[in-house]
């Protein structure tokens, strides 16, 4: 989630019907990141809000293969050959029909994103 383009956020909120943060989509539509100052007593809340937030849109299976597919291509622009991922199924299990179905949904799309772009 935290790869996500911010393109791809607004798309995905749009298709899937998500109201996202104020901060999120005005920052989103000046084409700047949300502000977060670690000073503020409330920095790691707002930053886990509209982490939570981006990972709301990512409901289909479609959706994890778009986000797998972009971060490898943003990476292989930027002259990398190897994506490392972090991801907890079970923050999409629920909207992915459980948590193997997630793993495989995931698994499943790195193993394309792999073969399409041949990042490790």
């Amino acid at each position: 989630t935290g790869s996500m383009r911010p393109t791809t956020l607004l798309e995905l909120a749009d298709k899937h019907g998500v109201r996202l943060p104020e901060a999120l989509t005005e920052a989103l539509g000046r084409g700047e990141s949300p502000k977060l100052r670690a000073t503020d007593e409330r920095g790691w809340f707002r930053f886990q809000r509209l982490y939570d937030a981006a990972r709301s849109c990512l409901q289909t299976p479609e959706d994890i293969q778009r986000l797998v597919r972009e971060a490898a291509e943003e990476d292989l622009r930027d002259g990398s050959g190897w994506l490392e991922i972090q991801v907890d199924p079970t923050s999409y299990a629920p909207r992915l029909g459980g948590l193997i179905p997630a793993l495989e949904i995931i698994l499943d799309a790195v193993e394309t994103t792999v073969r399409d772009t041949g990042i490790g």
